[in-house]
């Protein structure tokens, strides 16, 4: 019995586990096969092209957008699924309503092109944000596709002023009958106000829409009727009940987002070209170093400038920045969004890195292009403290929201705290990046199934933007971003006056401030070993001089840098000159002059984040660099100087004892050694040194045991060179006593 009980136990458990096992094996399953949908879904985004046409339409605007179209395709091979074309009606006066009579030969001309073989390789959407009425309605019905925002409206197609006539009526049942987007009876609803349209649900099924005089042979076949235009009117209808009780509009949409995921394309494959068909002309602008309020002012001062060429449709900044002021970088970026891209195009070329708020400036462009190992976002220089993060993060959607992008991928790449993961929908493929924010804003019950975390807090490279839909191309370098662009004729270039670029040019280069650096250093050691101020001090100068000038220009330096410069000089002037010894003087000007050339350096105290800590290693290693070459210097210059073929004459060679032995004997005026034990009487006093006669030799002689008046007995004790040292003889002699007796 407990036998039976084992086995019974056992097989439980065996089953528990194969259980277990296929669970295991189920989830990896669904993983894999979620994991594939996404990718295919990513895979599979339709190629696509945006043409915005300026209604009402006119002759030149139909030649325009065919001429963008017939461009496009030129360049378009052939592929597995029709690429879209996204017609944009946009109004050329009022925001937000689209409309006006136009030309109806040039509506007519239009529709007619769009429904010609040459546009059958693409498939042909319109998209409606606003209100779309006149004979605009011809061209739109033209498309295979109408998609519409909910409060657009499409229908006046007769509202021109003018009277129909069977011309007209004859186009848009024409356009009606290639297309079939609006059934023939409502398009002439839309046209005549003299007509009256029904529609009719068919006792056999299906709808069926008619004019009045249709309506008597159709009604045996009906199960009901309804009047949708009422006569006297012009048929006119909101997008919602174009999609929800028609059917007409395959799609409703609230901005482009939606618009390119309805279509399976990514957000950037609907740019406009504001060439449309022309040749580009445009302007590069250089957006390098730290971003001060100088630079944005130059840039877009330049930028103004040359958009005021009616021809020129092209903006090209090439980015190489860590970051810069807040203020200054905003005002820059917003500036550059605000732009009509229907006008320009902006395209941001981002070379090494645009990490921090430099990465908003880079994707406030229409096109992002980066260098291959460029990095995009993550920490810079300056460090955006959490206050300003908060403060930033309005501003950060309203650039989101002008692009048509989700703003958690820009704030993710300034905001290190943000945490932004992938959200897709299975049903219709789409894939889509929030964090927790944006997710309740879009609806987080709306089917969305949350994937894998993004790594954005340390910037993403050139691979990981084209994949996240950010960038549109990574190059080698500028000349490929040209060949892209297939520019006919080179970019201008704001150029700054000759002698200012150079200097620019110079005070930027990282080897420039440690020569100065080195220079002065070397200098100012060499002077410390000679006398008085020469030449090597004024070169020390001069090169402190220029550090500090380069450090201005690029940002780095104020004048608390330079005061502190200054002072630590003075510290360690009075240490040397005034105070004796080596105190707290020497030591705290010594720390104020290397503090204030590594503060000099950077643009900031302490590092806050890996970019800055970097930027701290690299300011340490130029300023030790600097004086401990420059000490290396000098001691092998003071070595070997006398080996140099053209500066040994500077320094005197080194001598051995036996020329030391010379030489002294040399210099000796006289030899007074003979002088020992001799004794004499002074001639001078002695205080304490004076003159005293030996017999024949009149000699000057210091007493070494205090004044001696004249005419005393002495006697010599001892000769040092020319140094006579002599005493009072105690025996008396000739003459006074001694001043001490008197």
């Amino acid at each position: 019995m407990p036998l039976m009980q084992s086995r019974a136990s056992s097989q439980a458990v065996y089953r528990n586990v194969l259980f277990l096992l296929l669970v295991c094996v189920l989830a990896r399953g669904s993983t894999a096969v979620r994991a594939e949908d996404d990718n295919e879904s990513q895979d599979n985004w339709r190629a696509g092209f945006r043409v915005v046409i300026q209604v009402p339409i006119a002759d030149a605007e139909t030649r325009r957008v065919r001429r963008a179209v017939d461009r496009w395709l030129s360049k378009k091979t052939e592929a597995a699924q029709r690429p879209i074309l996204v017609l944009e009606f946009q109004s050329r006066t009022a925001a937000g309503e689209v409309g006006g009579a136009g030309d109806f030969g040039s509506a007519f001309d239009l529709a007619t092109y769009l429904t010609s073989p040459s546009v059958g390789r693409v498939q042909t959407v319109a998209f409606l944000p606003g209100v779309v009425t006149g004979h605009a309605v011809l061209a739109a019905m033209a498309c295979e596709q109408i998609i519409m925002t909910a409060e657009a409206e499409l229908g006046d197609a007769g509202n021109t002023g003018q009277v129909v006539m069977q011309t007209h009526r004859t186009a848009y049942l024409e356009i009606a009958a290639r297309r079939g987007t609006i059934p023939a009876a409502v398009a002439l609803g839309m046209l005549d106000s003299a007509l009256t349209v029904y529609r009719l649900e068919m006792i056999e099924g299906g709808t069926r829409y008619a004019l009045g005089d249709e309506l008597e042979t159709l009604r045996p076949q009906a199960a009901s009727e309804q009047r949708i235009i009422e006569p006297g009117e012009m048929g006119r209808f909101p997008g919602r009940e174009l999609r929800l009780r028609f059917g007409f509009v395959s799609h409703l949409v609230g901005d482009p987002k939606e618009l390119a995921a309805a279509l399976h394309m990514s957000p950037g494959a609907l740019i406009q070209d504001p060439s449309l068909g022309g040749s580009w002309r445009g302007i590069l602008l250089e957006v390098e170093g730290r971003i001060e309020n100088e630079l944005v002012t130059r840039l877009l001062r330049g930028m103004r400038d040359h958009l005021k060429g009616e021809d020129n449709n092209l903006v090209c900044f090439r980015i190489r920045s860590a970051g810069g002021d807040e203020a200054a970088a905003l005002r820059l970026a917003q500036e550059i969004a605000a732009l009509d891209s229907g006008r320009v195009r902006t395209v941001a070329y981002v070379e090494k890195q645009a990490r921090s708020l430099a990465a908003l400036v880079a994707l406030a462009c229409d096109d992002l292009v980066l260098q291959e190992d460029a990095l995009l976002g993550g920490p810079g220089d300056p460090h955006v403290s959490m206050t300003s993060l908060d403060e930033l993060r309005p501003i950060i959607k309203q650039l989101a929201q002008q692009k048509s992008r989700d703003w958690s991928l820009f704030a993710g790449l300034v905001d290190h705290r943000l945490k932004v993961s992938r959200y897709s929908r299975r049903e219709t493929g789409e894939r889509r990046y929030f964090c927790a924010e944006e997710l309740g804003e879009v609806g987080e019950n709306d089917g969305w199934q949350q994937g894998e975390g993004l790594m954005l807090r340390k910037g993403i490279s050139d691979s990981q933007a084209v994949d996240l839909g950010l960038a549109r191309h990574v190059v080698v370098d500028l000349d490929e971003v040209f060949q892209r662009y297939e520019l006919e004729e080179p970019l201008q270039e704001a150029i700054p006056p000759w002698i200012t670029e150079q200097l620019e040019r110079l005070s930027s280069s990282p080897w420039f401030a440690r020569t100065m650096l080195f220079i002065a250093f070397f200098a100012i050691l060499s002077e410390a070993s000679a006398p008085g101020l020469g030449v090597a001090g004024f070169l020390s100068g001069c090169c402190f001089l220029l550090f500090f000038w380069a450090q201005f220009l690029n940002g780095n330096a104020g004048w608390l840098e330079v005061l502190l410069f200054g002072g630590g000089l003075l510290c360690v002037a009075l240490e040397v000159l005034v105070i004796p010894g080596f105190g707290i003087f020497g030591i705290g000007g010594g720390l104020m002059v290397i503090g204030s050339l590594l503060l000099a350096s950077q643009t900031f105290v302490i590092p806050r984040n890996a970019y800055q800590v970097e930027q701290l290693t690299g300011s340490l290693f130029m300023v030790v660099f600097g004086l401990s070459g420059a000490l290396v210097a000098v001691f092998l210059l003071f070595r070997n100087l006398h080996q140099l073929p053209w500066l040994k004459h500077l320094a005197l060679e080194s001598q051995s004892y036996e020329e030391v032995e010379l030489q002294s004997a040399r210099e000796a005026l006289v030899d007074w050694e003979f002088l020992i034990g001799q004794q004499g009487y002074t001639t001078t006093p002695l205080m304490p040194s004076g003159k005293a006669r030996f017999g024949d030799h009149l000699v000057q002689v210091t007493s070494g045991s205090g004044a001696v008046s004249t005419s005393q007995p002495i006697t010599v004790v001892d000769v040092q060179g020319n140094r006579v040292l002599v005493e009072v003889d105690e025996r008396g002699g000739p003459g006074s006593q001694s001043l001490a007796e008197s």
